[in-house]
């Protein structure tokens, strides 16, 4: 049933998250890649799952991985017409790319998250 596919995933990402803590990023994208396959109908607990996971990877310094998921996050946030996690993701973005050295791609996502800020300031 959805609903036991979907509190498997949280449970997933609840784990993820104890390891996260815990500073054992591995084990925790190891959860959050599970909780992915477990449930990826739900479009709020996806943005969370990727978003999470990205924050994994780049914790490993897998930061172009980490951009991708940051992206995935994205796209769900602006399907889901949210300025403020479009802007929390867009940030996370930023974060990744400056720690590969992207300055220039850093810089424009960093106008695309105060873009965003800026709207979600305004109400959505």
């Amino acid at each position: 049933r959805t609903g036991d596919t979907r509190s498997q995933a949280i449970a997933l990402v609840c784990i993820a998250a104890l390891y996260s803590d815990a500073k054992d990023e591995r084990s925790a994208v190891r959860y959050l890649k599970q909780a992915l396959e477990t449930h990826g109908s739900d479009r709020a607990l996806s943005l969370s799952v990727h978003n999470n996971f990205g924050t994994s990877l780049a914790a490993l310094g897998r930061n172009s991985e980490a951009v991708e998921q940051f992206g995935r996050a994205l796209t769900l946030a602006r399907q889901m017409n949210s300025s403020s996690l479009e802007s929390q993701v867009l940030r996370n973005i930023v974060r990744a790319q400056l720690a590969d050295g992207e300055l220039d791609a850093a810089a424009r996502t960093a106008r695309e998250a105060l873009d965003a800020a800026r709207r979600a300031g305004g109400g959505e």
